[in-house]
Formats: C-alpha cells, sequence, structure tokens
C-alpha cells in the first residue's frame, strides 16, 4: 500500500479487458493516444489509470487506449473505492480540462522528447 495524502491507495494490475472507458468521456484524440503509446513502449506505464469501482475509467483514457494498441495483457490500476459516483464523475470531468489547459506545456515537452530520441 502506498500513502498519498489522506487517502490509502492501492496499486494493482488488472486484465486490460477488464478495464472499461466511460462511455461519457469529453475527450477523443488519436493523436495523444498515439504520443502515448509511444511514451509506455519506451517507458513503460508509470502513472497507474484510476477506476472508479465498477471498473470504469476515471483518469487514464489515453493510456488504456495506448495499451490496447500496444498489445499489453494488463495495466497497472488503482480503484478509487472511497470516491462516491458523483465525486468520480467530477474527477472525470476535472482531469479532462486540466489536460486542456496545460495542452501548450504539453507541446513543449513532446518537442523535447522528439528532440532527445533523435540526439
Amino acid at each position: 500500500m502506498v500513502w498519498f495524502g489522506r487517502t490509502r491507495m492501492k496499486i494493482d494490475f488488472r486484465p486490460i479487458d477488464a478495464v472499461k472507458l466511460c462511455p461519457g468521456n469529453p475527450r477523443a484524440d488519436d493523436t495523444a493516444v498515439t504520443v502515448v503509446a509511444w511514451l509506455i513502449r519506451d517507458f513503460d506505464i508509470r502513472n497507474p489509470i484510476l477506476l472508479d469501482t465498477e471498473g470504469v475509467v476515471i483518469a487514464g483514457h489515453a493510456r488504456l487506449a495506448a495499451a490496447r494498441n500496444l498489445g499489453m495483457a494488463e495495466v497497472p490500476v488503482i480503484v478509487c473505492d472511497t470516491l462516491p459516483p458523483e465525486q468520480a464523475t467530477a474527477h472525470r470531468l476535472a482531469d479532462s480540462q486540466t489536460t486542456a489547459l496545460a495542452a501548450f506545456l504539453e507541446e513543449l515537452l513532446f518537442r523535447e522528447q522528439v528532440r532527445r530520441m533523435l540526439a
């Protein structure tokens, strides 16, 4: 078990087919999935996918899609079993929005990654 702040979280591994995408996920970006797949291939998944108690993704939709594209059999997950459904939904929406707000930084990080790969 790992302790972060006030909530105890356990990183576990789940078969990839047991992890479900949220049908109402507001973001869909094939380019991001491609970039995330490159990162997973080179560095593995270092940030577990967050799930609700039903096994539906709260945060990590692109990681899951990229892992599926890479043919991975299982993925690291954290089940957020202390979040009520309305907080899981709020977390899902906030996660999507904070990524959008940081898009300009992601481009800089991507350029740095490409620069290092070409060096």
